[in-house]
């Protein structure tokens, strides 16, 4: 049993502050990794929680390689994600605040699994074919209005 199914077996659905790492993941054609998540029917960057006594690096490879079959190149720190878009309800009626730390990460790789238990698809987007942030996990969206702009970062919200 990992450390959250601990926890929510003590607080049920109540309000549980996480820790969560994923990646801003690029091909070698500069396109991001997006997957649609089957929960929330929505795009949103790979990763996942943090363990505790891991490392963040190692947490975002392990949640990349376990969610996406890609084995990733930590690049360095994309951003630090809080504040009030954290909150957020599973379909489940868990609660949540998380604050996330992305990473930058890249991989030769051009294809990730077509689907798993988490998700419905995974496909690598170009900035001018990016799809409508409407259709982003809502927490998700600074993230990825961060790498449409095109700055370095890191960015710190």
């Amino acid at each position: 049993m990992d450390y959250i199914e601990t926890v929510r077996r003590r607080l049920g659905h109540d309000l549980v502050i996480t820790v969560g790492c994923g990646a801003v993941i690029e091909d070698p054609a500069g396109r991001i990794l997006l997957q649609r998540r089957r929960a929330e029917d929505r795009w949103a960057v790979p990763g996942g929680l943090i363990e505790p006594g891991e490392f963040v690096a190692e947490a975002m490879r392990r949640e990349v390689l376990e969610e996406t079959g890609l084995d990733v190149e930590p690049q360095g720190l994309f951003g630090v994600y809080s504040g009030p878009e954290g909150y957020a309800e599973y379909p489940n009626g868990d609660r949540v605040f998380s604050v996330m730390l992305i990473m930058r990460a890249r991989t030769q790789q051009t294809e990730a699994r077509p689907e798993g238990e988490e998700f419905r698809a995974q496909r690598f987007f170009a900035r001018a074919e990016f799809p409508d942030l409407e259709l982003v996990w809502s927490h998700q969206r600074r993230i990825l209005t961060d790498w449409l702009s095109g700055a370095e970062g890191p960015f710190l919200r």
